[in-house]
C-alpha cells in the first residue's frame, strides 16, 4: 500500500512538471512566472516556433552591365536548394541560405535607419563581393566585357523589390 501511495506520487509530481513545462512554452511568454517556481533550470525553456516567424523570403538578385551601358535581366544570384528526404538530416547547403537571409535582413535595418550610408555597412561588402563572384561565374554572353554589377533585394511572394544598390564598377580589385 505504501509503495502504491509514493508511486502515484512520483506519478502526480511527474505530470504536475510536465503540465507546467508544457503552460511555460507559452509563446507570448504570459507564463514566464511558472519558470520561478522550480530554480535550476528544472523546468526547460523549449521555443518550437521562432519568436517572429518568418512570412516571406528575401532573394538577392543582380544584374551586370556592359561596356555599351547594355545591362541584363535581375537574376537571382544564388537559388534557392531543391529540398530532398535527406535534407532533414544534412543540409549544408541550407547554411548559406540562412546566412544570405540574416545579412540581407540586417542591410535592409541599415538601410531603414538613415544614421549613416548603408553602402558603408559590412553587410553591403558582403553582399557585393558575393553578387560580383557570382557574376564572374556566369557565361558571358553577348556582354564580353562587364564592367560593373547592380545588386537588389527581392521579397518573394509578391516580387516585391525592397532595395536596389548603386552601380558597382567591377575591376580585379572590387572583390575579395
Amino acid at each position: 500500500m505504501r509503495s502504491d501511495r509514493g508511486a502515484a506520487m512520483v506519478a502526480g509530481a511527474l505530470a504536475a512538471w510536465f503540465v507546467v513545462t508544457l503552460l511555460s512554452q507559452h509563446p507570448r511568454r504570459k507564463t514566464e512566472w511558472l519558470r520561478d517556481l522550480l530554480p535550476g533550470g528544472l523546468i526547460p525553456d523549449w521555443r518550437f516556433f521562432a519568436p517572429e516567424p518568418v512570412q516571406h523570403d528575401l532573394v538577392l538578385v543582380h544584374r551586370t552591365v556592359a561596356a555599351n551601358g547594355d545591362q541584363t535581366r535581375w537574376r537571382v544570384t544564388t537559388p534557392v536548394s531543391d529540398r530532398s528526404l535527406l535534407h532533414l538530416v544534412w543540409f549544408p547547403q541550407r547554411r548559406m541560405e540562412k546566412a544570405l537571409h540574416e545579412i540581407a535582413g540586417e542591410l535592409l535595418g541599415q538601410a531603414a535607419t538613415g544614421t549613416r550610408t548603408w553602402t558603408s555597412h559590412h553587410t553591403f561588402g558582403l553582399c557585393r563581393d558575393h553578387v560580383i563572384r557570382a557574376a564572374r561565374r556566369e557565361p558571358a554572353g553577348h556582354h564580353s566585357i562587364v564592367i560593373g554589377v547592380q545588386f537588389g533585394l527581392l521579397r518573394r511572394p509578391g516580387e516585391e523589390m525592397l532595395l536596389v544598390s548603386p552601380f558597382i564598377p567591377c575591376t580585379k580589385e572590387t572583390a575579395r
